[in-house]
């Protein structure tokens, strides 16, 4: 997935990617080593409560990702979070 940012405040403009990692297990996820220090914690939860653990531009990202991988797309544009056409 593609999301084009708008600009905001001191931010510029800029692309965010959400990229297919695949299926993780419980025991992979508990296996994972955080290095870096804004991760704080790795868990599997259901999307809604995952998307309401991030800020609501992120979040959308979440759901749109997720919808686009189980219908089988390869790749979404969005823009702020939502889906436009290609």
């Amino acid at each position: 997935m593609v999301d084009d940012v708008p600009a905001r405040g001191p931010m510029p403009e800029a692309l965010a990617f959400v990229f297919d990692g695949g299926l993780l297990t419980q025991r992979e996820v508990d296996g994972l080593l955080l290095t870096d220090p804004e991760i704080r914690s790795a868990r599997l939860l259901p999307m809604n409560e995952a998307a309401a653990l991030v800020n609501p531009m992120p979040g959308r990202r979440l759901r749109v990702a997720r919808a686009a991988a189980l219908a089988g797309r390869t790749c979404v544009f969005c823009e702020a979070g939502h889906p436009v056409r290609a």
